[in-house]
């Protein structure tokens, strides 16, 4: 189920699905569509805008226009939603929290993606629902993490935020195969899950992984803050008059000068059985392939 404006479905070409187009706003036009679903996975959101409310439309709206559309149906057994480590924040300590942390997301993002989350606990008691919260996903397609490898590529790593900076990650296929779990499993009804690798990384390792199976040597290039800050403001200046977010905001410095975002997936793997399958190594050469076989990189 797409937004009218996505037109772009090779991804999907030649699998075994029926593409439907609707305004996730619109719960009237949802209705008819997710009627006889026995599962629903809403994966759909918006994590570059204009404005700031935009991202309450496009993550909160939405949600909550499925959610009611949904409320009506005698088959859904379940009701997954995709939000983000953002909702919860960065890990304050050392330590990555876990979902008991009380959430502290420190962007627009951020926020929307918890008020998101409410709208899901405020309908549990009437509608069976899950919650995963991906941190870094990487793997073929992703768009994000792709600047990484890129710069990789060329010779250079332009580093931006502290010297030992921290994440958790997950491969895409893994989140992929998390989701599934999740959300067939009988017992995630009313619960939120981290999902990701058992432990963190600091980024400067994972760019010289990058690195090392590209058979490259990249040099760290440090940004200063205020340097990433400036281009930001000029980005933003550039772009926003003619309604296209800006690739660097101000709130994407703010997430990047963070120190750790990092997230304890230990529960879904008690609850739920799930495992990593792609170690790092594994699951950046599985990428890089993907990018060289498809003429990214």
């Amino acid at each position: 189920m797409l937004r009218p404006e996505r037109s772009e479905l090779s991804w999907l070409s030649g699998l075994p699905v029926v593409v439907r187009h609707a305004d996730l706003t619109d719960r009237f036009a949802l209705e008819p569509l997710v009627a006889h679903a026995d599962y629903v996975v809403h994966v759909a959101g918006i994590t570059k805008a204009v404005r700031d409310r935009d991202f309450m439309t496009g993550n909160v709206e939405t949600t909550r226009a499925i959610l009611k559309a949904v409320g009506s149906s005698r088959s859904l057994r379940k009701f997954c939603l995709i939000s983000s480590l953002s909702a919860a924040g960065p890990s304050p300590t050392p330590e990555p929290i876990d979902e008991s942390a009380p959430p502290r997301p420190i962007t627009p993002y951020g926020e929307s993606k918890l008020e998101a989350e409410r709208v899901c606990h405020a309908l549990s008691g009437e509608i069976p629902i899950a919650i995963i919260r991906p941190p870094a996903v990487y793997g073929p397609r992703d768009r994000d993490i792709f600047h990484l490898f890129r710069w990789v590529s060329f010779g250079v790593y332009p580093h931006t935020g502290p010297r030992d900076k921290e994440l958790s990650v997950v491969h895409a296929r893994d989140l992929a195969r998390a989701i599934y779990q999740v959300t067939v499993n009988e017992g995630s009804s009313g619960e939120t899950y981290f999902v990701a690798d058992e432990k963190p990384y600091r980024l400067e390792a994972v760019a010289d992984l990058v690195a090392s199976v590209m058979g490259k040597r990249a040099a760290h290039l440090r940004i200063p803050r205020w340097v990433a800050a400036s281009i930001s403001a000029v980005s933003q200046l550039v772009v926003h008059p003619l309604g296209i977010p800006a690739v660097l905001s101000f709130d994407k410095v703010k997430d990047l000068y963070e120190l750790r975002w990092t997230c304890n997936a230990g529960k879904i793997r008690r609850q739920v059985g799930y495992r990593s399958e792609f170690s790092l190594e594994e699951g950046v050469r599985d990428t890089i392939d993907w990018y060289r076989k498809n003429k990214w990189l």
